[in-house]
């Protein structure tokens, strides 16, 4: 479909797989998303993140590079963060979470845990209760598993 690109100033092209399910099995789709607008926009922003929280400078350095796709790990960005967030509150409304990455071969994420302060590993669309799958100390401690898991994908 044809974007409107008026008051653009810029524009970045992403490529996302996206997970389709139906009638005959699950097919993953590679697409082109176009995106843009300033950095600020693409992750949350100090109104949408809770009080007191700030982004660890790894991750800031990460978007400011562009490097979004570690395969197997996407650092979320944009409307498809807001949407994803959206979701996973629904999902777990007991959980105090801010999303930044996830998996593009499964429905694991990583996000920010403000309750416990580390990293939580989350398999997304899991029943509330069944979704943790582990943690890690830091932002620092998940970057370096996910270069681990770049090198072996």
């Amino acid at each position: 479909c044809p974007l409107d690109m008026d008051g653009v100033d810029s524009v970045k092209v992403r490529s996302l797989w996206l997970k389709l399910s139906g009638a005959h099995g699950v097919v993953f789709v590679q697409a082109k998303v176009a995106f843009g607008g300033p950095m600020s926009e693409l992750l949350f922003t100090a109104e949408e993140l809770p009080e007191g929280f700030t982004y660890p400078r790894g991750l800031l350095r990460l978007v400011e590079l562009e490097l979004f796709e570690l395969e197997p790990w996407w650092i979320l960005t944009g409307d498809h963060l807001r949407a994803l967030q959206e979701g996973m509150r629904g999902r777990y409304p007991t959980r105090h979470l801010v999303l930044f990455a996830k998996r593009q071969d499964n429905d694991d994420c990583v996000c920010f845990d403000m309750d416990t302060g580390k990293v939580s590993l989350v398999h997304d669309w899991a029943s509330p209760g069944w979704e943790a799958r582990g943690e890690f100390q830091d932002f620092n401690k998940w970057l370096h598993s996910a270069v681990d898991d770049l090198i072996e994908f």
